[in-house]
């Protein structure tokens, strides 16, 4: 069996796929940690205080955690990836495909709403799709 090169791009995104999932797991703690003074200070403004009265007990308390626990959950999902990246795994192409195909077409609803800097999302998800597709990056991967 030979072992195949892994390209220098798909090296950089296994990097940005780590960075980024730590940087998630950092929030998520943060959002975690610091819910109760954030909600403390957020309960002396009154209209605030007026708005979350309305909710049933708890709930306000339970969106942090939530927060939390999501970017925590989509952290981990980031790690797996660029697992597979770095060792080439075929369903970590076909992922990276899939994530920036729903990437490229949530920021096309933005882009048609007026979020005009959605254009540069696009441009990069377009980018990494061109890529992925490449002879070589598809050999690597073994597809």
């Amino acid at each position: 069996m030979t072992t195949q090169r892994r390209p220098i791009g798909v090296t950089v995104l296994a990097i940005l796929n780590v960075v980024g999932s730590a940087i998630m797991v950092l929030v998520g703690l943060l959002a975690i940690g610091l819910s109760g003074p954030f909600l403390e200070g957020m309960m002396e403004d009154p209209d605030f205080r007026e708005v979350v009265e309305e909710l049933p007990p708890g709930v306000l308390s339970a969106i942090p955690g939530l927060v939390g626990g999501f970017l925590i959950f989509f952290s981990i999902i980031g790690f797996i990836l660029a697992y597979g990246l770095f060792t080439l795994r075929v369903w970590a192409w076909y992922m990276t495909l899939i994530l920036q195909g729903l990437g490229a077409f949530s920021n096309l609803g933005s882009l048609l709403t007026g979020n005009f800097l959605a254009i540069i999302s696009l441009a990069i998800s377009a980018l990494i799709i061109y890529y992925f597709v490449q002879p070589n990056v598809k050999r690597a991967f073994s597809v």
